[in-house]
């Protein structure tokens, strides 16, 4: 309860009304009463919702939408536990990520015609949420799982493999084998196939007018895709698709975006070859090429084609190139020469940041503007030809030029930060090494930012601790086959590493080797037996590892962090796995081998993508928070042997439905089961050691507790009224004003029976 009084609101008692004129409505400042508030009310003024503006009212149940409401922003109700129902003005047009993530009590949402979008997660894990109503068309942009968790999509998935609504593609993941895309589909919706591990092929019609971003990503078994539709190419389409070696595309395509085919067999295989991958008119990829590069019959170089490449040392993009998008040459730190063609139209933001080596450029007649970060730390560039058709320069596009002597450019708008020097900077442009072994130091070349390429010469047996700890440019090294040793955190916060080979002679992996780096892959050499500590900690691009038969232990925060590791296969013989090992893992399906006997805590913890586990019969305890936080974990399948389920082991799986607990378990600790709404009452033995705070305060729980003590409190009732009787009999003489007495003792008795029956169920 609360009165407060601001230029832009009102807040009375549990209400906050928004004053008229508002337009855009931000987060409230109305600490400490924000746990009060059960209800808002905006004006027809307002026409924005910013990211975050409600997340904190935990007690909101009812909004009253303005009647010129447009947009929606990230995160606006997230976590509005109590919210039940959305009716969304006319005009309306778009909700933002995670806007109503995790609220449980949401059950109903209507929207209106005509909306332009709902971006990813938008209602993620609304737990009750089963009644959508839409009103006419469906929406132009539908980000990925946003109704992930839901009883709506979950209902949509039992009828169909294929969820379709109003011609768009929302939802595949039941699909196995081989799918052909049916002709009367409009559009395959972001994320619509994403993780899918059972997807083996996949044929699109050129019907489809629009396949969105990430609607194959991850799809692990994925191996062949025949693209039949024009409309493009989009971001993320295919990534750490690891099968996919044959893609057939279409004659023509409109548009290419980056990362597209990222971490696939089809493109690993022409990157090994040295090619430029060219699909129809445009340049793909061109990190796999070396030396002297020329560019020819392409109408447009993708995005981040280039980017990174350690071994370009010059490029030539012939005429017919019209459109050089963003990133495409950044960081390519041995480039030292570039020809752009004549009648180029566009020159992207941040085309040649870090190009340390280019030392001149000509840009070509037609440009206009020079965007953000055009030329950034081009430490060795000493020469721009800018056309007379130049208009802007656009902020830091020549930061950091320090050698560059800019001409007369009083017609051109500048940004006040075009143009500006750190003299303080130490610069040391690109170097290769290579040394021989005479000259290998040792103290090594712990943070020396000059470094992009390592070979390291035949008849070096050990990398020693820290040795290129910190080299934040390195790019690619090459280890022989002599080597037996890598010291503790050698490659460690190497943040551009993405490049190495472990050679089948090394032995030995220190302690946080390669944590930090960007290595997309792994394959542990039969003589290492165990897995480091923290040895792959934090390796974001990390999507393929290959363990060692030979291994025995994957000690504490191996993967910890690796957010693309979607799945791993642990090879029978692993014994030991330690705390946090796949903590933070994209990790979908996971089996462990009978030979796993020792665990420790958060193994998988906050692995948001795990859906099914597989437990070895032989493990006797699962540890504390083993898999807290897997929001979407439906499947446990639990050891034979179980003894023991430890403090906060499924912890806000607000997903889990159903668990099968063996007979031989003794102990269920604390918080066990907290946060798990959909779980039904899991059987188990009288004689089970259960915590009083196994279940928390989950939806579920609290049913169970009030049913149960409803029952205590109709039997304390039955025991009054049966007093009372007794008591009328034995003293039948009593006056109307004793009787009157009597009656108010016993109801005050059953009211209070009830309500002990509730707070017991509801806040303990």
């Amino acid at each position: 309860m609360g009165y407060l009084r601001t230029d832009e609101y009102v807040l009375f008692f549990n209400t906050l009304y928004y004053k008229k004129g508002v337009k855009t409505v931000s987060s409230p400042d109305i600490y400490p009463y924000q746990e009060s508030v059960t209800r808002v009310i905006m004006s027809d003024s307002v026409e924005e919702i910013e990211d975050y503006a409600f997340c904190r009212l935990t007690n909101l149940k009812s909004v009253s939408f303005s009647k010129n409401l447009k947009i929606i922003g990230d995160n606006a109700f997230c976590g509005c536990t109590k919210l039940k129902k959305l009716v969304l003005p006319e005009g309306f047009e778009l909700i933002g990520k995670s806007a109503f993530e995790n609220c449980y009590s949401l059950k109903e949402i209507c929207f209106p015609k005509g909306m332009r979008g709902i971006d990813r997660y938008a209602f993620a894990n609304c737990l009750n949420l089963r009644n959508v109503s839409v009103d006419g068309s469906f929406f132009k942009i539908l980000g990925f799982c946003a109704f992930e968790g839901t009883p709506y999509l979950q209902n949509l998935r039992k009828n169909k493999d294929l969820v379709v609504l109003n011609g768009i593609l929302i939802d595949g993941s039941n699909c196995k084998g081989d799918v052909v895309v049916p002709d009367n589909i409009v559009e395959v919706a972001a994320g619509a196939f994403r993780f899918n591990q059972q997807l083996t092929s996949v044929t699109i019609p050129g019907t489809v007018k629009l396949v969105s971003n990430s609607a194959f990503e991850g799809c692990g078994n994925l191996k062949k895709a025949v693209l039949k539709f024009e409309s493009g190419i989009a971001e993320n389409l295919f990534r750490d698709c690891l099968s996919l070696d044959e893609i057939v595309f279409p004659k023509t395509i409109q548009c290419f975006y980056p990362n597209a085919l990222t971490n696939t067999p089809w493109l690993k295989k022409q990157q090994e070859e040295g090619k430029l991958v060219v699909v129809g008119d445009f340049l793909v990829d061109g990190k796999g090429c070396k030396g002297d590069v020329n560019i020819s019959n392409v109408k447009e170089i993708v995005a981040e084609a280039f980017m990174g490449n350690p071994d370009v040392t010059s490029i030539v993009v012939e005429d017919g190139c019209e459109v050089i998008n963003d990133r495409a040459f950044r960081r390519c730190r041995m480039l030292k020469s570039v020809q752009l063609p004549q009648h180029l139209t566009t020159l992207g933001k941040t085309v040649f940041s870090g190009c340390e080596n280019l030392e001149s450029c000509r840009i070509p007649e037609g440009i206009e503007t020079l965007g953000f970060n055009t030329f950034y730390s081009c430490y060795s560039l000493k020469t721009v030809v800018f056309p007379e058709s130049l208009k802007e320069i656009q902020s830091y596009a020549f930061e950091d030029c320090f050698k560059l002597k800019l001409p007369n450019l009083d017609h051109v708008k500048k940004s006040d930060s075009y143009f500006n020097i750190d003299p303080k900077e130490k610069r040391d442009t690109g170097i290769v090494l290579a040394p021989t072994l005479s000259e290998w130091p040792r103290e090594g070349y712990t943070k020396r930012n000059d470094i992009i390429k390592v070979i390291v010469p035949e008849g070096i047996k050990t990398i020693d601790k820290d040795f290129f700890n910190g080299c934040h440019s390195l790019k690619k090294v090459v280890l022989p086959e002599s080597l037996i040793e890598i010291g503790e955190a050698a490659f460690y916060n190497c943040t551009e590493l993405e490049h190495i080979n472990l050679p089948k002679n090394l032995k030995k992996i220190g302690d946080g080797a390669f944590e930090s780096t960007l290595i997309p892959e792994v394959t542990l050499p039969e003589g290492i037996s165990i897995v480091p500590k923290d040895c792959f900690r934090s390796c974001e691009n990390l999507v393929r590892v290959k363990i060692s038969d030979k291994t025995s232990i994957i000690n504490e925060k191996a993967f910890f962090g690796c957010e693309r590791l979607s799945a791993i296969h642990i090879p029978e013989g692993v014994t030991t796995i330690g705390d946090n090992a796949f903590n933070g893992c994209g990790l979908i399906d996971v089996e462990l081998p009978e030979s796993v006997t020792t665990t420790s805590h958060s193994v998988f913890s906050h692995c948001s993508q795990l859906r099914r586990v597989k437990l070895p019969s032989s493990l006797k305890t699962v540890e504390d928070s083993f898999f807290s936080y897997c929001k979407n974990l439906k499947e446990v399948e639990m050891p034979s042997r179980l003894e023991k389920i430890s403090w906060s082991a499924f912890l806000n799986c607000v997903a889990l439905e159903h668990l099968e607990i063996p007979s031989s378990l003794k102990i269920i600790e604390g918080y066990v089961f907290e946060g798990c709404p959909s779980l039904g009452k899991p059987k188990f033995g009288k004689e089970v050691k259960v915590d009083r705070d196994a279940f928390g305060k989950s939806i579920s729980t609290r049913h169970r507790k009030l049913i149960r003590n409803v029952k205590v409190a109709l039997i304390g009732i039955l025991i009054i009224a049966a007093v009372v009787g007794l008591f009328s009999i034995f003293f039948p003489l009593l006056t109307a004003v004793e009787i009157t007495v009597v009656i108010i003792v016993v109801l005050s008795l059953i009211v209070f029976c009830y309500l002990y029956a509730l707070g017991k169920a509801f806040y303990h």
